[in-house]
């Protein structure tokens, strides 16, 4: 899939259903439509490169992201997914700091950048403020999360740590089976090989906590 910067812009609504946006006045969201340039990336591919100055805000708007840090000796260390209505960049612009890791598509996603100098302006906002806090207090609360899963010394009880981690962050879904991340996310985000992955999926198919097409909302 080729990036498209000229594709055809989705409605403003969209960037409503953003969180940073939800709670917004139609004045700001209108602002931030203005801002936003709409790409579109393949899985697999990098959005945002760790170390980068000029990071934008990226908001995501369909598809899943995955953020990674890599060695000195090149592994790949996941450190968590971004699903659609979420954003990444915003500690990296409020702290005028380059981008401390990096943002891979997991699907074929879309995605809206907005400049650090826009984004700044629009985080003025005093509701756009508040639902900033949120969103960092979040992230937070899910690095804690990824260190634990990480301490776990099974490897095995990582990837389903990983897996209940993407049902349980999809409680709010109104669709009835949700679509985990590809293998290689789920290895990257468990420290784990593909090839663990792929038989932790079968023996999870086999007990029934999974099946192709998706994953039944219950823990597994």
């Amino acid at each position: 899939m080729t990036i498209a910067d000229d594709m055809s812009r989705p409605r403003t609504s969209t960037l409503k259903a953003q969180r940073l946006f939800k709670n917004t006045s139609d004045e700001i969201v209108a602002l931030a439509d203005r801002y936003v340039r709409y790409q579109q990336r393949a899985s697999r591919q990098i959005v945002v490169s760790h170390g980068d100055p000029d990071s934008p805000l990226v908001l995501v708007i369909s598809g899943r992201l995955q953020v990674s840090s890599v060695s000195e000796d090149g592994h790949e260390t996941g450190l968590g997914q971004i699903k659609a209505g979420e954003s990444f960049g915003e500690s990296a612009i409020v702290l005028d700091t380059p981008i401390a890791a990096s943002v891979i598509a997991s699907t074929s996603v879309v995605v809206g950048l907005i400049g650090r100098v826009q984004a700044r302006k629009l985080f003025c906002d005093h509701r756009v403020s508040v639902a900033l806090l949120a969103i960092l207090s979040n992230k937070l609360h899910r690095a804690v999360c990824s260190q634990s899963t990480l301490s776990m010394p099974r490897a095995y009880a990582r990837v389903c740590a990983v897996i209940n981690a993407v049902v349980a962050d999809s409680a709010g879904d109104a669709r009835p089976l949700i679509e985990l991340p590809n293998q290689a996310s789920i290895a990257i985000a468990a420290n784990v090989s593909r090839e663990t992955v792929s038989r932790a999926m079968k023996l999870l198919i086999q007990r029934g906590g999974h099946r192709k097409g998706g994953t039944p909302r219950s823990h597994l």
